[in-house]
């Protein structure tokens, strides 16, 4: 194994392809515009189109990706490499692949996400929360306390990044960090948070938080919890709430349960529907639901442990899609 640390808070990328059985997949879904599918499978990344065509590779065979970004604005992808345990910077538009300059060393670099504009790089090196150039160089580190496990998020307009406040321990505390550098500031919760989410109108931020679901205002109003768990995680008979994602047009969210199945509701926690999605998958493979540019579907990975692929389905539950065959694929993301 590497000495690098991937952050447990989403499934972790696996280096071996399984052989996998494969049930005929129902009608493609149709997109309007190009949105694509990317992946990691057998430590390369992959974009495929929706209906399942066109499967191309990114990343060459001397490279072995374990966590990677891609902005979407300028096309340019960002990734770990496990062979020479650096942080590439791949321009999809030359096919000029160059080393971050900042980060000799990144055996403990574990979270990597492109500002809105393609502008900058946040990361997360040995617990510190840092700011990078496009090309890589010219670090910030920001003022958070460690955050070994958070996992920090742009707001919408590039100006800060939103985290949840792990250390030693979790921590009631939401921190919004000015991206140039400053002085912090907290929303305090009622309950630990883990895995907060800015709406795409940058008003609200939504968290996990004892295994429930929490929107707390931006503005540093009260916290309140939309989804509600009716036991700790692992129970037999209640029900958790994990994972939750923003609809792009901010009226939804959507997760996993602790049963691996995925949820939708409004983002007020009304509506609520859960859909069954094939097999069960534990940690750190639950079926995370990523929705599409256009939120008319959600993208998840569906079978159980030994064997899984990319699926696609509506938010309503129907049109399920096999996007995949290749078996144990991780780290989905639309991408154009």
């Amino acid at each position: 194994m590497s000495a690098l640390r991937v952050s447990v808070m989403y499934p972790l990328v696996t280096f071996t392809l399984a052989a996998c059985s494969h049930d005929a997949p129902t009608k493609p879904t149709t997109f309007s515009g190009p949105a694509r599918l990317a992946y990691v499978s057998s430590a390369q990344i992959h974009v495929i189109d929706p209906d399942g065509t066109h499967d191309t590779t990114v990343t060459d065979a001397t490279h072995a990706v374990i966590w990677y970004a891609w902005d979407n604005t300028n096309q340019r992808v960002a990734y770990l490499d496990h062979n020479d345990r650096a942080l590439h910077i791949l321009e999809r538009k030359t096919g000029a692949d160059h080393i971050a300059p900042a980060l000799a060393n990144t055996n403990f670099l574990n979270w990597l996400e492109w500002s809105p504009d393609g502008s900058r790089l946040v990361v997360l090196d040995s617990g510190r929360i840092r700011v990078l150039s496009a090309a890589g160089d010219s670090p910030v580190t920001l003022a958070s306390d460690v955050d070994w496990l958070g996992t920090p998020m742009w707001s919408p307009d590039g100006g800060s990044v939103v985290t949840s406040g792990f250390g030693p321990i979790f921590n009631n505390e939401i921190f919004i960090l000015p991206a140039g550098g400053g002085v912090k500031r907290t929303i305090e919760s009622p309950v630990a948070v883990a895995r907060t989410r800015v709406s795409p109108n940058g008003n609200n931020v939504v968290y996990q938080g004892d295994y429930s679901i929490w929107v707390a205002p931006m503005n540093g109003g009260a916290p309140r919890s939309v989804l509600t768990s009716t036991c700790l995680l692992n129970c037999a008979d209640g029900e958790v709430f994990l994972y939750p994602r923003w609809s792009p047009d901010g009226t939804k969210l959507a997760g996993v349960t602790g049963h691996s199945e995925i949820w939708i509701a409004n983002a007020n926690g009304s509506e609520l529907h859960k859909f069954r999605v094939g097999g069960s998958l534990l940690l750190p493979h639950f079926p995370v639901p990523e929705w599409s540019p256009d939120g008319s579907v959600v993208a998840f990975l569906s079978g159980d442990n030994t064997s899984f692929d990319v699926y696609t389905m509506h938010p309503d539950g129907t049109s399920k899609t096999q996007v995949t065959h290749v078996g144990r694929p991780d780290l989905v993301r639309w991408v154009r």
